[in-house]
């Protein structure tokens, strides 16, 4: 299934996007820890390497919403994914976070 909705990560259709990001998420495979960390992060390099073209940059409503499939896959994780996902938050939180327009 992943498989599937992964593709959508990168649309042009934000709400596409968006709901691909949660629908990950949802999955709460952990496989999907990597790919919504580097739509999180905007991460352009490592999407091109798992498959995902991406023209321009991700855009900061789709990195929240991958931020928050992310606590989703948390929800259910093992500790060490947990702390994963926690450093990967604290990380954009604590840097890129306090600039952006719409902080929460």
């Amino acid at each position: 299934m992943a498989d599937a909705i992964r593709v959508f990560l990168t649309s042009d259709s934000q709400e596409l996007s968006e709901t691909a990001a949660v629908a990950l998420g949802i999955l709460a495979d952990r496989d999907n820890i990597e790919l919504l960390t580097a739509v999180l992060e905007n991460d352009s390099a490592r999407l091109r390497a798992l498959g995902l073209q991406l023209s321009g940059s991700v855009s900061v409503r789709t990195r929240a919403f991958a931020a928050y499939g992310l606590g989703l896959i948390g929800f259910k994780a093992s500790d060490a994914d947990r702390a994963a996902i926690n450093a990967t938050l604290r990380k954009i939180l604590d840097g890129e976070g306090k600039t952006m327009a719409q902080r929460d």
